[in-house]
């Protein structure tokens, strides 16, 4: 979910983005289109998700659904990310976090914990740390809202233990393996700086880094570029911001796989069925492998389809 937000994006995935949000509303923030924040929530707590909430999430399987839920109750995003890079590196852990959140114990959280909340940077969480206790979260809103944005303070409660949010859907941040969720990435090629500064940890050098590079045509291109300039774990923690919009009969394996549900095997089997011609005669073979609904929100990664997004800074 944030940053400043122009709806959709997300889900928002940004962005979180407006579903401003992620993540959300961008992830596409209409690729382009307008961005306000009226996020949806799409993170998923990691104290009380079931084991199928977290398999909606990119990239997951049963094995790490498993290791999720034997570390609970967490009390520190840094234990999230100690316990689970036990099996899997650091970039695969920061691609998963997006979709996650460790519930804030508002005169417990370290730093880390407290930069969960979009717009919370490091010196604004230890001034945080410093004005304890605050004893209830309506005390610690008026102190955070002393920092943050009304657009961010609207989003802010979710992260809060005790805080009942509307329930949760993974939006893969994009990217939900379920199709009712608003679209939340932003096209590489199309999104304006404002966009992209909605994303979480983004900043204006950034924002001239992702521009420069344009057109992308693989997101193995924006991981090479982008690389150049942040770590491997940066970069795919913002991946699920973003996208490449994918070519039917040009995209590779990696730029395929941005559609939720499709793997390596189904990505190698797409490429084997080319030409496709149309974006429709793709459809119908992506039909071959993915659930209709999955099939229906895979159009928004397709090249000359226009998705409407909603601001989202991931959350």
């Amino acid at each position: 979910m944030f940053s400043r937000i122009r709806l959709f994006v997300v889900f928002v995935i940004a962005i979180f983005a407006s579903s401003a949000v992620l993540l959300v509303g961008a992830q596409d923030a209409t690729p382009e289109a307008t961005a306000t924040v009226a996020p949806s929530f799409t993170r998923f707590n990691l104290n009380t998700a079931t084991g199928d909430d977290f398999l909606t999430i990119p990239d997951m399987n049963n094995r790490m659904v498993r290791e999720y839920m034997e570390y609970r109750p967490y009390v520190s995003i840094l234990q999230f990310r100690q316990e689970i890079s036990k099996y899997v590196g650091d970039a695969q852990v920061a691609a998963w976090e997006p979709y996650v959140y460790v519930p804030i114990q508002i005169d417990q959280a370290d730093v880390e914990t407290l930069k969960q909340i979009p717009g919370v940077d490091d010196t604004i969480a230890n001034e945080l740390i410093a004005a304890r206790p605050y004893t209830t979260n309506d005390a610690f809103l008026a102190k955070l809202a002393t920092y943050l944005t009304a657009d961010q303070m609207t989003f802010a409660p979710n992260y809060l233990e005790g805080y009942v949010a509307p329930e949760a859907t993974a939006e893969a941040t994009v990217a939900p393996e379920a199709t009712d969720e608003p679209f939340v990435r932003f096209n590489l090629n199309t999104a304006t700086g404002d966009d992209f500064l909605t994303i979480p940890d983004m900043n204006n050098r950034m924002v001239r880094e992702y521009m420069e590079y344009r057109p992308y045509v693989s997101v193995l291109q924006f991981r090479q570029e982008i690389g150049k300039y942040v770590g491997d774990a940066q970069v795919a923690a913002w991946e699920p911001y973003v996208y490449v919009p994918v070519q039917i009969d040009q995209a590779d394996v990696e730029t395929l796989k941005q559609i939720p549900g499709v793997d390596d095997t189904i990505a190698n089997e797409l490429i084997a069925a080319r030409p496709y011609g149309t974006n429709d005669a793709f459809l119908t073979k992506l039909g071959t492998y993915l659930t209709p609904e999955q099939v229906t929100f895979a159009q928004n990664f397709l090249e000359g389809y226009t998705p409407e997004v909603t601001a989202t800074s991931a959350a």
